[in-house]
């Protein structure tokens, strides 16, 4: 247990430091068209004059917002701003439309993009031009229900350099893909024993589906897990004690479903101000499993439940009232959080709860043949990988 608490320490450990504080000073320099200075000449706030044709300090990012109603006209229109805090002490943030912008990344012997921006002191010089993140948000017309009023949050932080064009690529991407290896804890239970024992095992698994929501937070797909071993408790046991008990690997494929927080409120409170959810680096998510394990004995056991020999079901139960010959499906729970690390992939961690059912061998048979009983372990589960 020690080791999946350091390994879950570390790597949360991780996704912080990716959010840590930057202590860099930055003197970008903004140039406003002439037309549109005069609503520049004051630092907001302040009551302070400056000077409106170049304004010095901090960008800290361009921001489009996509508004539209509901699925049926997702993105008419679009808004693009520059958030901007300018170089005098206790000036507030700024959101200025870009279209008020000379946007010096798209002049002709830049060759850059929007998001692109000079040093004060050292204009076009292409050593002293910066690089700031561009973030997508969603904003639905439809939804007329007051936006949270979120506490706004110190632009001292600077998430990784992926977060900036991640998001663009969930809103386009139509599919996910995932990759995990697990850590699982469970109780198991010898052939002939009393008490259950406590176990822990490594498993693998792999999970693709489809994206769809107006931001594509929400996934529906199948997931293939290696399973743990568990025990044939009803098995024989070796009575003479130099062999282990039995114990084979479950094999699962469940329906897997997740969503995103966020993806839509949070979106929606962005394109009315700034707030916490613009610069949290990590994304946060639920997901649920339903499915079956995919050995011979729970299939055989599955196929007698689904079977209309209501006759042979009642011998079972007559000769061993406890057995349980029910359909042996499995489901789990569980939540986790996304670290961008590229534009195409995220770091994935996530703890989760998982009831596996599975047929185990009886020593009961009917007609000659043996019929398994459903068994059922309940364990807690670690995940780490990656999400395409």
């Amino acid at each position: 247990m020690k080791y999946l608490y350091l390994s879950l320490m570390s790597f949360l450990v991780l996704g912080i430091f990716s959010c840590s504080s930057s202590k860099q000073y930055y003197d970008d320099g903004v140039r406003i068209k002439e037309d549109k200075q005069n609503k520049y000449k004051n630092i907001p706030d302040l009551n302070q004059k400056r000077n409106p044709s170049t304004l010095r300090g901090r960008v800290y990012r361009v921001e489009t917002i996509y508004k539209g109603c509901g699925e049926a006209d997702p993105y008419a229109s679009e808004q693009s701003y520059l958030i901007f805090k300018d170089s005098t002490n206790n000036s507030p943030l700024e959101r200025i439309p870009l279209e008020d912008v000379i946007l010096i990344g798209l002049e002709e012997r830049v060759n850059l993009d929007t998001n692109f921006f000079e040093n004060f002191n050292d204009p076009l010089d292409p050593r002293a031009i910066r690089e700031v993140p561009h973030t997508y948000s969603y904003r639905d017309t439809c939804d007329t229900s007051e936006p949270c009023d979120c506490e706004q949050l110190a632009f001292g932080i600077d998430c990784p350099t992926a977060y900036k064009c991640r998001d663009s690529v969930t809103l386009n991407r139509w599919y996910f893909l995932e990759f995990r290896g697990g850590y699982g804890v469970y109780n198991d239970r010898e052939p002939d024993a009393l008490i259950d024992k406590a176990r822990d095992e490594y498993f693998g698994e792999i999970a693709m589906g489809f994206r769809f929501g107006s931001r594509n937070q929400y996934g529906l797909g199948l997931l293939y897990s290696t399973g743990v071993p568990l025990y044939n408790s009803l098995d024989v046991p070796d009575l003479t004690g130099d062999d282990e008990p039995q114990s084979i690997y479950r094999p699962l494929v469940l329906l897997h479903g997740k969503y995103y927080f966020g993806s839509e409120r949070a979106l929606a409170n962005n394109a009315s101000g700034i707030t916490k959810s613009n610069y949290f680096c990590l994304r946060p998510f639920v997901y649920g499993n339903l499915g079956m394990a995919i050995d011979d004995l729970t299939l055989d056991l599955n196929c007698f439940t689904v079977s209309e020999c209501e006759d042979c079901k009642e011998q079972i139960r007559e000769a061993d009232p406890d057995a349980d010959i029910s359909i042996a499906l499995s489901y789990g729970l569980g939540a986790g959080i996304d670290i961008p690390v590229t534009c195409d992939f995220d770091i994935s961690l996530d703890l989760g709860w998982r009831s596996v059912a599975f047929g185990e061998k009886s020593p009961f048979t009917l007609f000659g043949a043996l019929i398994p009983e459903k068994r059922r372990v309940n364990m807690f589960i670690f995940r780490v990988g990656i999400t395409l």
